[in-house]
């Protein structure tokens, strides 16, 4: 609740600002954006965000529709956990035909997780090495 109206919040302030040229997809756009060049840390974040919520919500789903009277809700989020992390697990898994398709949907949204991650991790060493070549470290010897 809190973030969302922190959000709401700067929203408005921006539509204040710039008054009736722009509207709030227009804004929220530009305040992404701004947030996504200027903080280092915004996609990891993201995407930590994005996983974070693919395994709560699919671990609820699973709980819903496990058909084993044993598994607890914190089994249901390990097993949705194992669905996002490994692309064949769901394989073996289906009790019903809803929990075969909740677990085959995880394993799409996994891959999609690690995807991103790859890339991101792609863009960072590409950064720090593009860096390297333009001489901006740090130069720590001298008289030589």
């Amino acid at each position: 609740g809190f973030l969302f109206k922190r959000i709401l919040e700067e929203i408005k302030a921006e539509k204040r600002r710039v008054g009736d040229k722009f509207g709030f997809v227009e804004i929220i756009r530009y305040r992404a954006d701004l947030y996504l060049s200027h903080d280092a840390m915004a996609m990891p974040t993201i995407l930590f965000t994005i996983t974070l919520h693919v395994i709560l919500v699919g671990g609820f789903l699973v709980y819903l529709f496990e058909s084993d009277p044993e598994c607890s809700l914190s089994g249901a989020m390990w097993l949705s956990w194992i669905f996002v992390a490994d692309a064949a697990a769901h394989a073996e898994y289906g009790p019903s035909l809803l929990g075969a398709f909740v677990s085959f949907v995880l394993t799409l949204g996994g891959m999609l997780v690690f995807g991103f991650l790859v890339g991101i991790l792609t863009d960072m060493i590409g950064t720090f090495f593009d860096e390297l070549k333009k001489g901006k470290s740090l130069v720590l010897e001298s008289n030589h």
